[in-house]
């Protein structure tokens, strides 16, 4: 969360995903896009690696039509279509945004959205494909689960994550980057190029896995280990720190770790809540009668802050 932090408040929103990390996660799809309308609307033009990947796996996948959109804030972007045997280059009025009114039509006109968004516009761009009832797969943080909705559609079974979650991952940055270091560890440079690795990637999507993830079995219980789960001091649930710890003779709430989304199944456990704030939210306040009032800091523990929760109830009858 740290580096998008950062990013974030810098506008350093150009990471430029590399062509090996979208072949491994579309590859755990293989009969998603087969007759689809591919669109990749936060694109780069030729050299973007999703418009490379796409056009050169274009008959392996089946695609019926690829699109990407070349943003340019000065203006004069412009769109590309690929049909399988011939590109065409056609000029934008406007800058190509992913939320101007041509990218609009494009989307409107897409089957399923593959991109990088800017991890400061995460949650308006994934909320304007929900909008549109559009199939995607994103990259994204794993943080960004603590968006109001982003968490909404995770809790609708709307939105989950990918294959590759919570991964370290190599991005390809701009050479006059603003927080480029050149004595952090997390800076590469090769090929003549300059690379940022970035902690807590994840591929966010609403394409159908194969198989649900696994029922979560832990040797964990609540009983006879009250101390080791005490209580949020402005929320009715128990704190647990880590998945493998999750109690499953406990039916009431518990925050746990985002990672918990990864093995998440929802007949299961049901999702609650996400304590990503200090201060409770509406939804909050009526999902939980025990949170007394907006000036205590619902993610505390004996006073302590802690790191975003997603809260949980195990469903009945699961043991």
């Amino acid at each position: 969360m740290h580096y998008f932090n950062r990013a974030k408040k810098a506008k350093n929103n150009e990471f430029y995903t590399l062509f090996e990390d979208i072949a491994a996660e579309v590859a755990c799809y293989p009969n998603a896009f087969k007759g689809k309308v591919v669109l990749c609307n936060c694109n780069d033009g030729y050299q973007s690696n999703f418009w490379q990947f796409f056009q050169s796996q274009f008959h392996a996948l089946g695609l019926k039509k690829l699109v990407a959109i070349a943003f340019n804030p000065l203006g004069n972007s412009y769109q590309l279509n690929f049909d399988g045997k011939e590109i065409k280059e056609l000029p934008l009025a406007g800058n190509g945004s992913f939320d101007s009114a041509e990218a609009i039509v494009l989307l409107k006109q897409s089957d399923i959205v593959v991109t990088n968004p800017p991890f400061s516009l995460f949650q308006d761009f994934v909320c304007l494909l929900a909008e549109h009832g559009k199939q995607f797969l994103v990259l994204g943080h794993n943080g960004a689960v603590g968006y109001n909705q982003i968490f909404k559609l995770f809790k609708e079974e709307q939105l989950w994550y990918g294959h590759t979650v919570n991964s370290s991952m190599l991005f390809q940055v701009q050479s006059n980057f603003k927080l480029y270091d050149p004595k952090s560890v997390n800076f590469v440079k090769k090929y003549g190029q300059l690379f940022q690795k970035v902690p807590g990637i994840s591929w966010f999507t609403n394409l159908k896995k194969n198989q649900q993830p696994a029922w979560l079995k832990t040797k964990s219980r609540y009983q006879g280990n009250e101390h080791k789960y005490p209580k949020f001091d402005w929320y009715d649930a128990i704190f647990v720190s880590k998945v493998k710890e999750i109690p499953l003779d406990w039916f009431g709430y518990m925050g746990v770790p985002l990672t918990f989304l990864n093995c998440f199944n929802p007949k299961q456990f049901e999702l609650i809540d996400c304590l990503a704030n200090p201060y409770a939210t509406l939804d909050t306040l009526k999902t939980n009668a025990y949170v007394r009032s907006h000036h205590g800091d619902v993610r505390n523990v004996k006073g302590k802050r802690r790191y975003v929760r997603v809260v949980i109830k195990q469903r009945q009858n699961v043991i």
